[in-house]
């Protein structure tokens, strides 16, 4: 629909006529003022304007981002003093001043813009404004960047430069048939907004408007609001509810808005709406600046419209059908408000029966997450019904990060849990930027919305506490502990964890093993913890899961500092809680009960690589003949997202890596924080396997050049098995071929262009592990070797691009290690080399393993 036709319909302007022709004039005009005006033409003519403004050529470049905060509060095209017409019916824009259809008044004063045209404008009734801006950075060029003669007339000038803009900057408009003075534009636009079905308009700072309407048929209805938002931010806004249901059926988002002349940061909204039949409610609010009560930046084109209009499409809607009324006032069953700094406050709630709950809530909140907040808890199953979360509030007024949510959820009946949690600092009476609209609301609220639930089906209690089944509670510095628990049915455990965590990381935390296989089906993750009080470390989390039969070990784990009793900050509201504690949930007698002593935490290792010391690498080697799920443990140094001590797996016969020790992993081993540990199970198929441990050239053991671990000699990995029924004759260990295999052959250290070949004999079946390092590019080795029989020729190995891995230095390196099984017999072993890239001179980074530069192959022996 046509910009003018909408607004047309929107408003049915009124015109007066008069028989003399007249001119309107405003003469001087201060910083900060805004003056306004109107006329009236009885046919289409052209009227003539002439006018003085300030601002500066090429004012739409100042648009590039690095300029996007200033553009935000000044006008876009680069004036600060400027006029504009819009038409009082459309309220649309019909002229305003430019530094494109300006032209500069005097070349000792380029700021001044003078405008002297005829303007052909239909018949119709129009609104004049005239506005200026104290400008910023008057020194700079249109660039943005500074101006060294701008800058030395401002220097010599002083502030006498600002007097000579105000005393200069004028309007007159000449050939008009009427005039209005600003009190009947006023009154007219009154008269505008008075036609609306619902017209909200804001006058100053600080407001909250709403007004209630009944809808008896469905209609078509158009909404004009103007208003303040910027960078998917909105500070002056309106939205419209269904009183029904309480939901949002229309919200000013920045992003369905249009630029509203003046600052960015002014935007209108303009679209049509069908209602169905119903209660409605319409809002605007506005915040601490900004508004027509004291314009912080320059004006929208139709600054008296700051608020929000619905008015009915002609012909779609019947007047008729519109009844205003006043909503009673909502009661509320539930407020905890007023909240200071560091506060935990709670209560129960029993609902009878299942209701619509409306929650309106006032916090502290960034992006990044909320920091004074509202949450909602089922009592009986320990899950988080309702949290307020960033992306659910919008601008609450004052300091961007007062946040609001004001929202409807459905409730089952049953028993829940209300928690209200502010930081230490800007809360009620404790503010440290601007407060909110309502400061008092800083808390959260709980009404009852649902019109087949009275109050006598909501009651306050106090939770019945469950006796614990386990609690390992008051817990102290470098502490591991563990309690067992057996299931004999399965059963939905409540657990409460309170512990220790940072950035994205617990540092005192627990988990929960199966004992038999140590596969881990619970672990405190600092992603689903909320403040515990205190110190912003001390995290709390409460969850619920269900444990089939079985036996389970439960863990808390601390490290050196920040604990029960020897706390280094705050301590949290309920220190005695510190550790880990279960309760069983609607279980039959005997069901689950915890045992006297732990059960065993896992099987021995079969593979154990550790106590390794600084610049170490150590491996070994395992065969499985069936699948079998391993626990692997690991302990190594790591930060930042990287290792530097750690260990892996690879696949001996296809050279792929199956399992790798990564940071993301890894939680912390206690001392240093760069002490991390892995303790995991994988499913390992058939196959033979290599195992890997390698450290760097500091912190490892006993060479600790910061806080050790708590388990120091087990620096490095170790391998068990998960199932203790898995035959143990189904999988065979090689001792560390890296110390005690017998070498059978080695062709290493050669140059370019070389091809070398060497025999060994084996007197007796035997495995063989073959180690190879050349070089090679996608799809094909250049330096590689190869194994063959000596009495069949036919080749038994050779090395290919496919299953070699990365060998260190130059991507083109290669190594692959596998095992193979050859009869007794003769055999010959080959390695060639092309014309460049060996261990005499290498034309880009050497591998790490230099040194065994070619193909060796070893005799294995078992353990």
């Amino acid at each position: 629909m046509n910009k003018k036709i909408f607004l047309f319909l929107l408003f049915f302007p009124i015109l007066l006529f008069s028989q003399n022709k007249v001119s309107l004039e405003f003469d001087q005009i201060r910083f900060g003022e805004l003056k306004v005006g109107g006329f009236a033409i009885h046919e289409d003519r052209s009227v003539r304007i002439e006018a003085v403004g300030a601002g500066f050529p090429g004012g739409k470049k100042r648009s590039k981002p690095s300029r996007r905060r200033l553009d935000m509060s000044f006008d876009q095209n680069g004036m600060f003093v400027y006029a504009w017409i819009i038409h009082a019916g459309t309220r649309e824009l019909v002229w305003r001043m430019t530094p494109e259809n300006t032209e500069s008044k005097s070349w000792a004063r380029d700021y001044l813009r003078k405008f002297s045209q005829s303007l052909s404008l239909p018949a119709g009734r129009y609104e004049l404004y005239l506005w200026a801006m104290k400008p910023r950075k008057i020194f700079l060029r249109e660039d943005g960047l500074p101006s060294l003669g701008r800058l030395f007339q401002q220097l010599i000038k002083g502030e006498r430069w600002l007097q000579e803009v105000e005393e200069a900057c004028h309007i007159r408009i000449d050939g008009v048939d009427e005039l209005y003075s600003a009190t009947e534009v006023r009154q007219y636009q009154r008269e505008l907004s008075r036609q609306a079905v619902v017209s909200l308009l804001a006058g100053s700072d600080f407001e909250s408007l709403q007004e209630f309407f009944s809808l008896s048929n469905p209609g078509e209805f158009q909404i004009y609001s103007v208003g303040e938002a910027f960078n998917d931010e909105e500070y002056d806004y309106g939205w419209i509810e269904k009183i029904d249901d309480n939901q949002k059926i229309w919200e000013a988002r920045e992003e369905f808005g249009e630029p509203a002349g003046g600052a960015q940061k002014n935007r209108v909204w303009k679209t049509t709406l069908k209602l169905a039949a119903g209660d409605y409610s319409i809002h605007f609010v506005t915040d601490d600046s900004h508004s027509p009560e004291d314009w912080n930046s320059n004006p929208p084109y139709d600054p008296f419209f700051w608020g929000i209009s619905l008015s009915g499409v002609p012909g779609k809607f019947n007047p008729a059908d519109i009844r205003k009324f006043k909503k009673p006032q909502a009661v509320s069953f539930l407020r905890m408000t007023r909240v200071g700094s560091n506060r935990l406050v709670q209560q129960g709630i029993r609902l009878d029966k299942p209701a619509k709950i409306r929650v309106y809530a006032l916090g502290e909140g960034f992006p990044e997450g909320m920091s004074d907040y509202a949450w909602i808890v089922d009592t009986k199953t320990g899950e988080r019904v309702w949290e307020m979360r960033y992306e659910q509030t919008r601008h609450a007024g004052g300091a961007q990060k007062n946040r609001l949510v004001d929202e409807v959820v459905q409730l089952p009946a049953g028993l829940y849990r209300v928690y209200y949690q502010t930081d230490d600092s800007h809360a009620y009476r404790d503010w440290n930027s601007k407060p909110p609209r309502n400061p008092a609301d800083w808390g959260v609220t709980l009404f009852l919305v649902d019109k087949n639930v009275s109050p006598e089906d909501i009651s306050m209690v106090d939770e019945v506490p469950l006796k614990p089944l386990i609690a390992l509670t008051g817990i102290g510095d470098n502490e591991l502990v563990s309690k067992s628990v057996q299931v004999r049915k399965k059963t939905r455990i409540k657990i409460r964890a309170l512990g220790e965590g940072r950035d994205g990381e617990m540092f005192d935390y627990g988990w929960i093993e199966e004992a038999g296989s140590g596969r881990m089906v619970w672990r405190m993750e600092y992603d689903r913890t909320v403040p515990g009080g205190g110190s912003s470390k001390n995290r709390l989390e409460e969850a619920v899961i269900s444990l089939p039969e079985g036996t389970y070990n439960v863990f808390f784990r601390t490290d050196d500092s920040h604990s029960y009793a020897e706390w280094n900050t705050r301590p949290p509201y309920n220190p005695e809680e510190w550790g880990i504690t279960l309760f069983a949930l609607d279980s039959a007698e005997g069901a689950v009960e915890p045992l006297d002593t732990p059960e065993p935490a896992a099987l021995p290792p079969f593979i154990e690589i550790t106590g390794l010391g600084n610049d170490e690498s150590r491996s070994m080697l395992f065969k499985l003949k069936r699948d079998a799920n391993l626990r692997i443990f690991a302990l190594g140094e790591g930060r930042d997202g990287e290792m530097f001590d750690y260990g892996w797996i690879i696949n001996t016969t296809t050279g792929r890596k199956v399992w790798q020790m990564e940071f993301h992993k890894t939680r912390p081993a206690g001392g240093a924080r760069k002490n991390r540990l892995i303790d995991e199970v994988v499913h390992l198929p058939a196959g033979t396997y290599t195992v890997y441990f390698r450290t760097d050239d500091t912190h490892s053991y006993p060479h600790w050049n910061a806080r050790p671990p708590r388990q120091g000699k087990s620096w490095g990995i170790r391998v068990s098995l998960a199932d203790e029924n898995f035959p143990q004759d189904q999988i065979e260990v090689f001792d560390d071929f890296s110390r005690n295999e017998e070498v059978l052959c080695r062709i290493v250290g050669m140059g370019d262009s070389e091809h070398i070949i060497k025999r060994f004999t084996l007197d007796k079946a035997a495995s063989v592990r073959i180690y190879a390092l050349g070089e090679g590019l996608p799809g094909e080795m250049v330096d590689y070797g190869w194994l063959e029989s000596a009495e069949s020729n036919e080749v038994l190995w050779i090395m290919e691009y496919e299953s070699t891995r990365r060998a260190g230095g130059a991507y083109k390196n290669r190594t692959e290690t596998t095992v193979i099984n050859l009869p007794a017999g003769e055999y010959r072993v080959h390695f060639v080399t092309d014309d460049s890239h060996s261990p005499r001179r290498w034309n880009a980074a050497p591998p790490e393993d230099r040194d065994n530069y070619g193909i060796t192959i070893f005799r294995m022996e078992s353990k």
